[in-house]
């Protein structure tokens, strides 16, 4: 709590220059996110979000009649919002977050959704009025980010999309955190998106729980033809950085990817397990382009085959990369992503995922 206190105290500071958010303003949020609320019929799948970040998934079982970590946490953020909500979403249609998304507007709270184009579809309708619902109207490629940031502090990001396929049935994995820094830069980001405001530094957010440092990456649309931009250094950083942790690996690389094409990784990691790296892969068959396999199968690396909805890398049992992004061109260029870099991780972080890998390795 020390730490959280003078994160926030220096919090103007800080932003003093920060990717020209000077003139937002941050609401500060006093004590935990759970204190004074009802007890809970459920287990409470963020107690401790400002003491440490906590990594939530879908997939491994719950007790019967109990919601999973991930759907669980997301509502869970809902109802405790106070202020302001702000979603990034692929698809959404999830008919409980619509509730609780709907019962907050009505009682004021501001609330955003930045979403795909291709899927507004009629939730309009069926959302709130006051609700906004915004796209990138411009350019190739998805509004692909999976986050939620609740009263401008809390955090969620990963690989699920707001829908129940996303957080019911497909295989997914997000981390949740507390960082006001954080929330700042994903409010401009989605201002970005709107066309309302424009990025003015490619250098990706550095924050810390305790002594964990979290690495977050924004990966933004940008155009083929364009002339090199900020956008073009934040996507080349991002695939710069994820190459970087391959090429440094001393013991261990996991790989659970949904879309496989890029062949860039693909030689990083047979040059891996040349080195002496054990390098383990699951991805699904139907999802990994003939060439990006043939790359890695000439050099005997292990790869199975698992449904999953999965973008994460685990690397020396200690580094975990978890985000909205697949290993292909369009990812890395024409789509908005984001990529969490999580290092130093607890056993407790560990144990979660070694218990999720060995559950999709089955």
């Amino acid at each position: 709590m020390f730490i959280n206190f003078m994160r926030r105290s220096f919090l103007g500071i800080v932003l003093t220059g920060f990717i020209g958010l000077s003139a937002i303003s941050i609401p500060l949020v006093s004590g935990s996110l759970l204190a004074n609320a009802p007890v809970a019929a459920q287990k409470s799948f963020i107690e401790g979000i400002e003491e440490h970040p906590i990594i939530l998934s879908n997939h491994l079982p719950v007790a019967k009649g109990e919601y999973n970590p991930l759907n669980g946490s997301i509502y869970e953020l809902l109802n405790k919002a106070q202020s302001s909500i702000l979603i990034f979403t692929f698809t959404f249609g999830d008919s409980q977050t619509t509730k609780i998304l709907n019962e907050k507007a009505q009682n004021g709270l501001k609330i955003k959704i930045v979403l795909d184009r291709a899927h507004i579809g009629n939730l309009r309708i069926l959302l709130h009025p006051s609700i906004e619902i915004v796209t990138r109207a411009t350019g190739e490629g998805h509004v692909h980010h999976k986050m939620l940031i609740v009263d401008e502090n809390y955090i969620w990001i990963g690989s699920p999309n707001f829908s129940a396929a996303g957080i019911l049935d497909a295989k997914n994995i997000s981390i949740a955190y507390s960082d006001p820094l954080t929330a700042a830069l994903l409010h401009h980001e989605a201002l970005c998106i709107e066309g309302k405001a424009k990025r003015s530094s490619a250098t990706p957010l550095s924050t810390y729980m305790g002594n964990q440092l979290i690495e977050l990456y924004i990966m933004p649309h940008t155009e083929l033809k364009q002339t090199p931009t900020v956008e073009w250094d934040l996507n080349f950083l991002a695939q710069t950085k994820i190459i970087e942790l391959i090429d440094q690996a001393r013991t261990s690389i996991k790989v659970a990817m949904n879309v496989w094409s890029y062949k860039d990784i693909s030689r990083a990691l047979v040059k891996a397990k040349q080195r002496g790296v054990d390098v383990q892969i699951i991805t699904i068959q139907a999802n990994i382009t003939q060439e990006a396999l043939t790359i890695m199968l000439k050099e005997g690396l292990s790869i199975k085959y698992a449904e999953s909805h999965y973008k994460w890398m685990l690397v020396d049992d200690s580094i975990y990369m978890n985000g909205s992004p697949n290993w292909t061109v369009n990812a890395f260029s024409r789509s908005d992503e984001s990529i969490l870099f999580l290092y130093d991780l607890s056993q407790a972080q560990l144990n979660t995922v070694h218990a999720i890998w060995q559950n999709l390795s089955k």
